[in-house]
């Protein structure tokens, strides 16, 4: 079992500073670099995709975004601020004792993702109850107009069931009418490009400071399975951002090409 242990321990540790990796070499490629987005994840609880939510975090990274980890007090205890420190390098990782820090942070963030929302907070938060870090960083969210994302199943299903009982499952169902009308997004997946991108972050993003704009492949490109240097060097001076579709494998040269020319390949 310690050996088991150690080698994820290890396996942890590539996949880390592979990341890192990654992360370098975007800032430096990049339209995006030095001007990344504020995205605040806040783990109100935890699950057994745990690790899966740390592989899709690490790729938002790889397109420029800057996290930053609330944790509450029942992860803190259970899991340790380490194993997240770990897993994402954040640029902060924030717990209860720290909430009035931040708290503060909440105007400067672009997004807020709310991982594992439990019955309890929601409860809180429609009594207005701001006791906690994760009530009182939902709701000065919401005060503030930020866009706010959350699993609808965290909130319909407990241990992925629904409940049985109709009063429960009314509950629930009505806790969900009101996180939606207080302007929480339900999504499948808060952590991914697609969730973020479909909440009209990217809107913020597409525009830069000299009015660059992102290109999507259409028509015939759109459908190749294999994008070459020529095809970056077709976009120089249209864009500085190129969506991919899920299938197309991107040369090494184009990939090259697209760094020396600031332009960012997004895929879905």
């Amino acid at each position: 079992m310690k050996e088991n242990s150690l080698v994820r321990e290890i396996l942890a540790g590539i996949s880390d500073r592979m990341t890192i990796e990654e992360n370098k070499g975007v800032d430096r490629g990049s339209s995006r670099s030095g001007k990344g987005r504020r995205v605040f994840v806040i783990f109100v609880g935890y699950s057994q995709d745990i690790e899966q939510t740390f592989y899709t975090l690490r790729q938002l990274k790889r397109y420029g975004y800057q996290l930053m980890i609330a944790l509450s007090k029942e992860v803190e205890r259970k899991l340790g601020k380490e194993k997240f420190q770990r897993a994402l390098y954040p640029q902060v990782i924030f717990t209860e004792e720290e909430k009035d820090r931040c708290l503060e942070q909440a105007a400067s963030m672009d997004i807020l993702l709310v991982l594992n929302l439990n019955q309890l907070t929601v409860a809180k938060l429609r009594a207005g109850l701001q006791d906690t870090m994760e009530t009182c960083f939902i709701w000065q969210a919401l005060w503030e107009g930020k866009p706010v994302l959350a699993r609808e199943k965290d909130v319909t299903l407990f241990q992925g069931k629904p409940s049985k009982n109709d009063r429960l499952l009314r509950i629930a169902e009505e806790n969900l009418v009101f996180l939606k009308e207080a302007g929480i997004r339900m999504v499948e997946d808060p952590c991914s490009l697609k969730a973020i991108t479909e909440a009209g972050i990217y809107e913020n993003f597409d525009v830069g400071e000299k009015g660059e704009q992102e290109l999507h492949f259409s028509g015939d490109l759109k459908k190749r399975q294999v994008i070459t240097e020529k095809d970056i060097l077709a976009m120089v001076g249209k864009t500085n951002r190129i969506y991919l579709s899920p299938n197309s494998v991107v040369t090494p040269l184009a990939l090259d090409t697209a760094k020396q020319k600031n332009i960012a390949l997004i895929r879905p």
